[in-house]
């Protein structure tokens, strides 16, 4: 049975195969309302009543974060030279990392995921996002060390984060800074 949608008080209601409820606030502010297809209207109702003061003080962070967060825009004309940038980019900053955490990646592919900026395949590979091609350089470079990380900690471990430290004493804030750019891309 395919998911159901409906409004409600301004807020989308997707119905689906799922146990639980759950509320999501999207970086433009538009609010959703995950639930049961058994789920009675009037306990939707309900319980965003209840987490209203939650609801409005996430878009108020969201907000903010997003009228302060610098935009990073690619324009239809770049799109085209974006995987070799990235490549010439983050190739050498894996050829310079990689053996600092003494791990050999086995491909670096590129693609164009607009949400992931990397990812480690289990049998290490490790793929790219290629609109990372116009993020500051140590922004890319968290991305890379990242992955390259995950290559022998395949999960955001304890073990993990050491490895990230060890190479990046400053990652959080290489990571915060990541999380505040917003990318902008054609239609």
């Amino acid at each position: 049975m395919p998911a159901e949608k409906a409004a409600v008080c301004g807020v989308t209601i997707i119905r689906s195969k799922r146990k639980t409820a759950a509320i999501h606030v999207k970086p433009d502010g538009k609010v959703e309302f995950r639930a049961p297809m058994s789920m009675k209207e009037k306990d939707i109702l309900r319980i965003l009543q209840e987490k209203q003061a939650w609801i409005e003080k996430t878009k108020a962070k969201l907000s903010l974060r997003h009228s302060a967060a610098p935009a990073v825009v690619v324009t239809a004309e770049q799109l085209p030279a974006l995987k070799e940038l990235a490549r010439q980019r983050i190739l050498p900053m894996v050829a310079r990392h990689a053996p600092l955490l003494a791990v050999v990646p086995t491909a670096v592919k590129f693609n164009f995921a607009k949400k992931r900026f990397g990812s480690c395949s289990g049998k290490n590979g490790l793929n790219f996002s290629a609109f990372l091609a116009v993020y500051p350089d140590e922004l890319v470079e968290y991305v890379v060390v990242h992955e390259l990380a995950h290559i022998r900690e395949h999960n955001h471990g304890p073990r993990f984060w050491a490895l990230v430290a060890a190479v990046l004493p400053d990652y959080k804030e290489r990571q915060r800074r990541l999380k505040a750019f917003s990318l902008q891309l054609p239609e």
